[in-house]
C-alpha cells in the first residue's frame, strides 16, 4: 500500500479489495498513479530495486511481501495500468 500511495498524485486514489476465496484471502491494492513501465515491471520483486529517488526508499518492501507470500504457498502478481510505458 506504501508503494501505491507513493505512486498516487497528490489527491489520488488508492482502494484496497479484500476478499475470502476458499481457503485464500485475496487482496487487491490499485491506485491512479502513472504505472510502472515495461522495463521495471519484471524487477519489483528483486531485493533493493526502487524507483525512488536515492535515500527514499529501501527497496525491500515487495521484496519482502514477496517472500513472506511464497512461505505461505501463496501467490502475488502485479499489472500496469494501461497508460505506463
Amino acid at each position: 500500500m506504501n508503494n501505491a500511495i507513493d505512486a498516487t498524485p497528490r489527491g489520488g486514489e488508492v482502494h484496497v479489495d479484500t476478499r475470502v476465496n476458499g481457503p485464500w484471502v485475496e487482496i487487491a491494492v490499485k491506485d491512479n498513479g502513472e504505472g510502472i513501465s515495461d522495463a521495471n515491471i519484471s524487477k519489483i520483486f528483486d531485493p533493493f530495486f526502487t524507483t525512488k529517488p536515492v535515500g527514499k526508499g529501501t527497496g525491500l518492501g515487495l521484496s519482502i511481501s514477496y517472500r513472506i507470500v511464497m512461505e505461505h504457498q501463496g501467490t502475488i502478481a502485479v499489472t500496469r495500468n494501461e497508460t505506463a510505458g
